[in-house]
């Protein structure tokens, strides 16, 4: 954060300390003058729901007081707060700025990483003090000596905000059942190319230590959200990258960059896993009749397929291999069972560790077949 633009914030917040600061009055701003300063300054977005409310800025209007009186260090409602939250990046944290030069930024996890904010690379865009901002990542390890499979997230946000902290749900309890999971981060607002070159620079250095972090380099799994899915799918099927197992996608996109025709996943030959919170056939623009056209072509070129639809949380269609095994609307309910993730992903591993003459492909759909 240079010294101009932190004073423009300063001066900016400094016109509404004058007078009485009503609701009306903030939405009147918010309308005219905040959209700027969002924009300048998105560290003043604590919730970080990409619209600066009354109350986000009445609290940094007051911590702009607290500086003029010598009770706060100015630069800290302008500086990032954790790993991705830079002037580009979207996550949960505080305003107070961290120490700089730590190498680790504090953010909030529901369950805490047993490796947080490892980095993979240097930081790249603002504040060159704090070193693996856009490059860092979070490990979840099982307990006991490994090695274990692993699953690799990246978040969705359009390539242009979100953070490793994004849309985690329950995944980080793979690790109770011994899958390592990792959470990573990539450079925003700079397309897609340069986010997917930098997952797979994030996938290289995972493999490359992974006895620290207990995992089977050659049990690799990866998970994608949104635009972590189109990442995903560009590393597995355009670039393909060696030693991945699977990918299990949720909020899956209609628009693909990767070539998905059938002869490529065929040749590729991993099993898809796609689970979102609509039903299929809705094709908005993160589309579950896309998922399982997708689906069905891979299970089209010999390869498993698994699709389940939710809605509040709760499973209400299950397509498995070709088979719709649940559909609650329709009436289906073949009492099939289908696997979870860490279920889905310990099967595949068992599958292609299995000493058979038998293709890998062709054993990972026995087992999870219904």
């Amino acid at each position: 954060m240079n010294k101009q633009r932190l004073i423009l914030l300063f001066a900016i917040l400094a016109l509404a300390t004058t007078a009485p600061f009503s609701n009306a009055q903030a939405q009147q701003l918010s309308e005219s003058r905040l959209a700027q300063i969002l924009k300048r300054f998105p560290q003043a977005d604590t919730d970080k729901d990409g619209k600066l409310t009354a109350e986000e800025f009445k609290a940094a209007r007051k911590q702009f007081r607290q500086s003029r009186q010598g009770n706060a260090r100015p630069a800290a409602a302008a500086q990032p707060t954790q790993a991705g939250d830079a002037v580009q990046g979207k996550g949960k944290a505080s305003v107070e700025a961290p120490t700089v030069g730590t190498g680790e930024v504090a953010a909030k996890w529901k369950i805490k990483p047993t490796f947080p904010n490892e980095a993979y690379g240097p930081r790249t865009d603002v504040n060159p003090d704090l070193i693996g901002d856009n490059h860092l990542f979070d490990v979840w390890v099982p307990d006991g000596d490994g090695p274990y499979p692993v699953m690799i997230y990246a978040h969705g946000g359009g390539f242009s905000s979100g953070s490793k902290t994004k849309a985690l749900g329950s995944k980080p309890k793979l690790a109770e059942d011994k899958v390592v999971f990792i959470s990573i981060n990539y450079t925003l607002k700079q397309g897609p190319k340069v986010a997917i070159n930098e997952g797979v620079d994030a996938i290289n250095y995972i493999k490359a230590n992974h006895e620290k972090y207990k995992i089977d380099p050659k049990k690799i799994f990866l998970n994608g959200n949104s635009a972590g899915g189109i990442m995903m799918n560009y590393i597995i099927y355009s670039l393909k990258m060696p030693d991945i197992l699977g990918v299990w996608h949720g909020a899956y996109y209609k628009t693909q960059g990767a070539d998905l025709s059938i002869d490529n996943l065929r040749a590729v030959g991993i099993p898809i896993a796609i689970s979102m919170g609509k039903l299929y056939p809705a094709d908005a623009g993160h589309s579950p009749l896309a998922a399982v056209t997708l689906l069905e072509k891979n299970v089209a070129a010999g390869n498993p397929g698994m699709w389940i639809g939710s809605t509040d949380g709760n499973a209400e269609q299950v397509w498995l291999n070709g088979e719709w095994i649940l559909d609650v609307k329709k009436g289906i309910d073949t009492g099939k069972s289908y696997p979870k993730m860490a279920e889905w992903i310990h099967s595949i591993a068992a599958a292609v560790a299995e000493p058979t003459s038998q293709h890998p492909q062709t054993r990972i759909k026995g087992i999870i077949q219904p």
